[in-house]
């Protein structure tokens, strides 16, 4: 039987994957951070690592919450609270942003400049965020084992392409895949 590591902060969505791999006959942990990760690793042995980005090996949970209030800011809706904005996180941001920003119902217009000006900010700011503590050292010491890395995220292509390449981290990642090439959360 083949084990599979799931990093994914969201743990919710993360139980839905356990439970479909589970029914396909992996044994599944999860870690919702990567210094779980880090501990993991020291206790047990993957054929697998699926990660997430944003939340796990990545702090982009300022930004994220920066990039909403800048939207609305700068198209003149009303601003909403910072609490309010963090409670969208790792959902699909397409799906839940008119939850919380009712402004942008029945206005696709609206909406695809504010998505626009949101996106950007995060371009403009992603690399501003560190990566949590052992996340290196982790990436470093699965890549040195032959461990097979991967990442499942949110993020469009473009956006983790950059990452990945502002940061240098990647070359440890065997496969990635992006909400552009299949569906995002929940799916």
């Amino acid at each position: 039987m083949y084990s599979i590591l799931l990093l994914e902060d969201d743990l919710l969505f993360a139980s839905s994957i356990e439970d479909f791999l589970v029914c396909e006959g992996f044994c599944v942990d999860i870690a919702k951070d990567g210094e779980e990760v880090f501990d993991f690793t020291f206790h047990k042995n993957y054929d697998l690592y699926i990660f997430d980005w944003d939340g796990t090996l990545m702090n982009t949970t300022q930004t994220i919450v920066d990039g909403t209030t800048h939207a609305c800011k700068v198209l003149g809706l009303n601003v909403i609270s910072d609490d309010l904005a963090r409670s969208i996180i790792g959902k699909s941001f397409i799906e839940v942003v008119t939850d919380i920003v009712p402004e942008l119902r029945g206005n696709p217009e609206l909406f695809q400049k504010f998505v626009a000006i949101y996106e950007q900010y995060l371009n403009d700011h992603t690399l501003d965020n560190p990566v949590f503590m052992h996340v290196k050292e982790t990436l470093d010491k699965l890549t040195a084992e032959g461990k097979f890395l991967t990442i499942a995220t949110g993020r469009s292509r473009a956006m983790l392409d950059d990452i990945l390449a502002g940061t240098g981290y990647g070359h440890y990642f065997m496969l990635t895949k992006t909400a552009c090439e299949c569906f995002s959360k929940p799916h």
